[in-house]
């Protein structure tokens, strides 16, 4: 068994991921019709992380997803097994000896 299916093999769930359309008229973002879905595992995890501001900002749980993810940001909605859309406060870009391998996300609470 090659690593990548071993990898894979612990990811048991699925996160929609919806990218940010826009805003209405009070501010209040809006979402693409559509969603994409990536293979992902979820931890519930308390822990804090270092902003971009230096600050630390407590996260609740964290995903791998099996994606390189250049679409994958923070403004984006993420979507998780249990139907919650909690704010996404840091991501995390893993490479491997090919290149580009997967992604880990931070949610918030």
């Amino acid at each position: 068994m090659s690593f990548e299916k071993a990898f894979r093999s612990l990811m048991t769930t699925t996160i929609r991921v919806s990218t940010r359309a826009g805003h209405t008229n009070y501010g209040a973002p809006t979402w693409a019709a559509t969603a994409s879905t990536f293979a992902a595992r979820v931890v519930d995890k308390p822990g804090f992380v270092r902003n971009d501001q230096g600050e630390d900002v407590a996260y609740r749980s964290v995903a791998w997803l099996a994606s390189t993810g250049g679409s994958l940001v923070v403004d984006n909605r993420y979507t998780l097994p249990d139907g919650t859309s909690p704010p996404v406060v840091m991501i995390e870009r893993y490479p491997d000896d090919r290149g580009a391998h997967h992604v880990k996300l931070f949610f918030g609470y």
